[in-house]
């Protein structure tokens, strides 16, 4: 952070205008660009404060300068609903990218400029990898593609977040569909919970593992609305998945007979042997190595040839040894310690996809089942509160952090906070945040009665002040009503920023007396 800290607003623009000079680009898109990097900066520092685990802000400006510098060679920005736009409106998507060419096509803004540029940076990364790291088996199953595909997508709509929700005076959210909004709260959730998302085994492994361990009930939720999210949208996906689930059924039905089913794994065996006998003998001749090569080559794309018939050597060892990997799973259904666990894995498999299945013939059952995954995610996300506890500078991170996820929206014009059956969840995690806030001294202590200052506390959590540490409470008492045993109190509170009051809520309590601050004074949220 301290590398950057002396580089001014100027400087990146004239870095910019520097890059822009060797750039084949148009004056639209350059200004454009220009447009873009200014309101990067100009909401950066509101979005930094909000943004619990946004990245500073030296550190995105340099990722941008450099994908445009390194990245870009043709960016090509149109009008909605020309004959330009037409490659755009066909596929319904805000960018078309050509890696290989450095190209961009994209809507003439500077939020949708962004995406773009997030997107170009994100698909090089994955083919840099993909050079680097031949494919694992898993990456071409139907989940792999789709876990790669969410987060890409989500990745993009992450980023592109400073502009489209932060203009330097305000932060709103802007997501436009139901679509961009399920796949960035699932994606929040993800984040929230600190799951590395660059690992590979979140790709695979882990997916796989729902299917065995029963204590990973709350992964199993994030995955099945990550397939579902992009199975509605890519029809191929769509088709696997489908595809996946036919033969899980055919498999499920077919071992109801033993000897039927066993006598199938014996075939498949066979069949897998003879690839691993061919395969063998590709390696031992060079003749039909060089003719592997050369075959194979001529069905791909020039960007994904194999680079030499030595790395082709590679991949078939690779090949031949997933192929054995296989066989030996084919072998625990013939072993009968592990033919029950094997049968319960495609069950839970076959679960799963049918939960997929089901989402995507009934949008009320996916709203549900979003629903039910922020209660899970509430669930595991109090317990990661109260485990780290016991640090200052974390819980005050908290504090911004629940903020936030309260205001996501969940669904057009309605945000997490306004869902009905997640109230009990999220008062039980205001509660947390607040009591171990008030032991740490990190907040102020509003009331000894619990439910008092949780109704006093809780609008900190729904209001859009960008930095909590400026903001004031002022508590007023409207009237008072009694009856035989109690007093009913009407008070109104009010959150203060600066001068004004952005919001005043009204509430009724009973316990006022137990108030441990000064009506009609403006009391600061954070302790000095």
């Amino acid at each position: 952070m301290k590398i950057f800290s002396k580089i001014t607003s100027n400087e990146y623009n004239n870095r910019l205008e520097k890059i822009l000079d060797n750039k084949p680009f148009d004056e639209n898109v350059k200004n454009l660009l220009l447009s873009m990097l200014y309101k990067i900066e100009n909401g950066y520092n509101d979005y930094i404060k909000v943004k619990y685990n946004a990245i500073q802000k030296e550190e995105f400006m340099e990722k941008i300068l450099n994908i445009v510098d390194e990245q870009c060679f043709e960016i090509k920005a149109v009008t909605p609903k020309t004959e330009d736009s037409k490659p755009l409106e066909e596929k319904d998507t805000i960018c078309k990218i050509d890696i290989d060419k450095g190209y961009i096509l994209t809507y003439a803004n500077e939020e949708d400029l962004l995406y773009s540029l997030i997107k170009m940076n994100l698909l090089q990364e994955v083919y840099a990898y993909n050079k680097k790291n031949e494919l694992k088996s898993f990456e071409e199953t139907y989940y792999g593609k789709a876990i790669k595909e969410f987060i890409l997508e989500a990745s993009c709509l992450n980023n592109s977040e400073i502009i489209r929700d932060f203009d330097g005076w305000s932060w709103n959210n802007n997501l436009k569909n139901n679509a961009d909004i399920e796949y960035n709260l699932v994606f929040q959730n993800i984040m929230m919970l600190s799951i590395k998302i660059d690992n590979i085994e979140f790709y695979g492994k882990k997916f796989e593992a729902i299917f065995t361990d029963d204590t990973m009930s709350l992964e199993k939720s994030m995955y099945i609305m990550m397939l579902t999210l992009v199975a509605e949208q890519n029809e191929s996906i769509r088709e696997e998945i489908k595809d996946r689930l036919k033969e899980l059924t055919s498999l499920l039905n077919l071992m109801k007979n033993n000897k039927a089913f066993l006598d199938k794994i014996t075939d498949k065996k066979k069949a897998i042997f003879s690839d691993i006998k061919r395969i063998d003998e590709t390696l031992n001749d060079k003749i039909k190595l060089r003719q592997e090569y050369e075959k194979r080559n001529s069905k791909l794309p020039n960007k994904d040839k194999i680079f030499s018939v030595s790395y082709l050597s590679d991949i078939l060892e690779r090949e031949r040894q997933e192929k054995l990997d296989k066989i030996k799973a084919m072998n625990n259904f013939l072993d009968p310690s592990k033919y029950a666990i094997q049968k319960q894995k495609i069950e839970n498999e076959s679960d799963l996809l049918n939960r997929v299945i089901e989402n995507l013939e009934d949008n009320i059952l996916k709203k549900k089942s979003i629903v039910n995954l922020q209660m899970e995610f509430l669930n595991k996300y109090i317990k990661q509160i109260e485990q780290n506890a016991n640090s200052k500078e974390y819980l005050e991170k908290i504090i911004y952090q629940f903020r936030y996820y309260c205001l996501l929206p969940i669904s057009k014009g309605k945000s997490v906070n306004d869902v009905e059956e997640l109230q009990s969840s999220i008062q039980k995690a205001m509660n947390v945040i607040i009591d171990n806030c008030i032991d740490k001294e990190i907040i102020t202590n509003f009331s000894d009665s619990a439910s008092l200052c949780y109704n006093i506390l809780k609008y900190v959590f729904i209001t859009k002040i960008i930095d909590l540490k400026e903001i004031q409470i002022r508590i007023i008492k409207v009237r008072e009503e009694k009856y035989v045993n109690e007093i009913q109190y009407h008070i109104t509170i009010s959150i203060y920023d600066t001068k004004e009051a952005e919001s005043i809520y009204n509430e009724t309590i009973y316990n006022l007396e137990l108030l441990n601050v000064k009506l009609n004074k403006r009391i600061p949220l954070f302790l000095k």
